[in-house]
């Protein structure tokens, strides 16, 4: 059998019976071990997030210095990538959807915390939080590529168009422009005017402007752009 999880947790409550009743709950889950440290207002809960070595905090939003959702706000402005679960009271479960809202990952009924559920639950919320991490930075490196990209695009002195999955403009540098005689606003949202394939290395007469005529050679692969398949295709005129 594999080791309990093991979650290092501050809990943010000022009610001495709250924070003994909250840490008696999580001391009796057995799919988990807690190793909880305790804060008794924000400024302090802050000042130990920012030392390090906390996986998971379990906040009262009605703290000495700090009242409701702003209390929230002010713990993800300062520590965004921090797990957080919501303690509210009985039927303020609108309180908890509007945390929710604002990042937190969950919210709990004190009053209704039970070993039985409870470890449960955070570990479902410390996944789901672990997944959301991993898709924002994939997210960011795939921004960061497409960015990259674009400037090649736009840098280099070879035509080049970005044709969407139905055939259409996506993007166009300068040198596409040139080469097909129109600018990018005229060019945008329409097709090239000839058909081109994935894996496509020929050339083409393209029509440069009234009475104009050249030979382009065109090359063209798949890539992936903007989360949606598209084609690059590379121009040189002959």
């Amino acid at each position: 059998m594999s080791a309990p999880l093991t979650v290092r947790t501050l809990l943010v409550e000022d009610s001495r019976g709250t924070r003994a009743h909250v840490e008696r709950v999580l001391s009796e889950v057995a799919e988990a071990r807690f190793e909880t440290e305790s804060a008794d207002d924000l400024a302090s809960a802050l000042v130990r997030v920012a030392s390090g070595g906390i996986d998971l905090v379990l906040l009262d939003l009605h703290l000495p210095d700090s009242q409701g959702l702003e209390t929230l706000a002010r713990l993800r402005a300062r520590f965004a990538d921090l797990p957080v679960i919501v303690l509210t009271s009985q039927g303020a479960a609108t309180l908890g959807l509007d945390a929710l809202k604002m990042g937190a990952q969950d919210f709990f009924e004190k009053e209704k915390l039970a070993s039985h559920w409870v470890g449960r639950a955070i570990r479902y919320a410390l996944e789901r939080h672990q997944l959301m991490e991993v898709a924002l930075r994939h997210a960011r490196e795939l921004q960061a590529a497409e960015t990259n990209l674009s400037n090649l695009i736009h840098g280099t002195p070879d035509g080049m168009v970005l044709l969407n999955g139905h055939g259409r403009i996506a993007l166009v540098n300068p040198a596409a422009e040139a080469i097909l005689g129109a600018e990018a606003r005229e060019l945008l949202g329409k097709g090239l005017g000839f058909e081109v394939r994935a894996g496509d290395s020929s050339t083409v007469e393209v029509s440069g402007g009234p009475g104009e005529s050249m030979g382009v050679q065109l090359r063209a692969v798949s890539i992936e752009w903007d989360g949606a398949p598209h084609l690059l295709v590379t121009m040189r005129t002959r």
